[in-house]
């Protein structure tokens, strides 16, 4: 039997709109962005800056064709053809330098001061042909410089503005020499001057951004990262990296939920370290804190990904082995001890080595969850009743069972 096609959506206005049209034409616009501007998000954002560029020098490129509509330049369409081919040639360079990951391989990836001197260029060759219009063009400088105040830092933008002083001196220059009809030097020269007195401030004022901006930057990955450590600290245990015991016990009502709603069942599992005092007062409690520390390593490397290991109390663990049986967790645990009775733990120039004890029980539905705890703290204590270095598993019996002897 063919699977039944997705119904069709019929909207208030009447029209019939189909969910495999909708999806395809998602997938289409998620294909064509994808292909426009890559898998990484860093290259998007460039390339987005790049096309913002693109669309202003389409602005200015409209302005001159304007000012040649108006005769107001020196421009012939075969001028105005090669200077729009120009700009797309310019643009497409750096579309694909950065669309490639070229852009990597300079120190500044979203190639913004080699785009700036570029512009650079275009407008030069739109004030050299631009006679009465030069003023106005002139004004497209600061438009380019815009791009670069909040992403360099003010020597570069000095250089910036030094570059376009002396270009607008040569276009000045270059005219004069020809003998343009209707140059006004008093007039050019004046404009030059007003240029030489602004462009230092907006490369002041832009380097005062750009360095607002990456204290903030700064700042702000600070702060995350402290939020990181805060949540990190608030979940875990610092001196092993395992969960706390707030954490476990969230985890446990989680688990004892999911049983509920049918879910297999899981296992407690403590563990104690064996004479751990001995540990302390024989080595020191910074080798103590250290087999600590090794324990909760050899650990997690038995457990899988979706299990949950805990620092419950001083040298007690728990952990918590979900959609598991009580003879897969017993293996588990005891696998766990046999690595850890084999590790020699080493310590500034002394050695010494450790075992575990612990206690193993199967969540059944009809308990509290404190209750599998317990029974599994009681099989612990039966582990350490009988020589400690050993596995027990509880049952139900545990829970009216006395406790044999004192941890130690």
């Amino acid at each position: 039997m063919l699977p039944a096609a997705p119904e069709a959506i019929s909207t208030s206005q009447g029209a019939v709109i189909h969910p495999d049209l909708h999806q395809a034409d998602s997938a289409s616009g998620s294909a064509w962005h994808h292909v426009i501007f890559g898998s990484d998000p860093k290259q998007a954002t460039n390339i987005k800056r790049l096309l913002m560029a693109f669309a202003s020098y389409l602005l200015g490129y409209a302005f001159v064709f304007i000012c040649y509509q108006l005769d107001l330049t020196r421009f012939t369409p075969l001028r105005l053809t090669a200077l729009l081919l120009l700009v797309c040639a310019l643009n497409g360079t750096f579309y694909m330098l950065i669309r490639s990951g070229w852009n990597r391989r300079f120190a500044d990836p979203s190639l913004t001061l080699l785009q700036l001197y570029s512009s650079l260029l275009i407008i030069g060759v739109g004030l050299h042909y631009a006679l009465e219009a030069r003023a106005a063009m002139m004004f497209f400088f600061f438009f380019s410089y815009m791009f670069g105040l909040f992403r360099l830092v003010t020597r570069d933008l000095l250089k910036v503005g030094a570059a376009a002083l002396l270009l607008y001196g040569t276009i000045i220059l270059v005219a004069y020499l020809q003998g343009e009809a209707g140059l006004d030097m008093k007039l050019e020269l004046v404009q030059l001057l007003a240029l030489v007195i602004v462009t230092p401030w907006f490369a002041l004022m832009g380097g005062s951004i750009t360095l607002l901006r990456t204290r903030l930057r700064t700042r702000n990955e600070e702060l995350s990262k402290a939020l990181d450590k805060i949540r990190m600290l608030a979940t875990h245990d610092e001196l092993t990296g395992a969960y706390n015991r707030r954490f476990i016990m969230e985890v446990l009502e989680r688990e004892v939920a999911s049983v509920g709603r049918g879910n297999a069942t899981f296992c407690v599992c403590l563990i104690d370290l064996d004479f751990f005092k001995k540990i302390n007062d024989t080595f020191g409690h910074a080798a103590g804190d250290h087999a600590l520390a090794c324990f909760a390593e050899v650990a997690q490397k038995v457990m899988r990904s979706q299990d949950y290991f805990a620092r419950y109390g001083g040298e007690e663990f728990m952990l918590v082995l979900v959609n598991t049986q009580a003879q897969a967790a017993l293996a588990c645990a005891e696998r766990i001890r046999s690595d850890v009775a084999a590790l020699p733990i080493h310590y500034q120039h002394q050695q010494f080595s450790m075992t575990i004890s612990t206690g193993v029980a199967e969540y059944a539905a009809t308990e509290d969850v404190k209750q599998t705890i317990e029974r599994a703290d009681r099989a612990l204590y039966r582990a350490k009743n009988h020589g400690r270095n050993r596995t027990m598993l509880a049952n139900h019996d545990d829970l009216s069972a006395a406790p044999g002897m004192c941890k130690a």
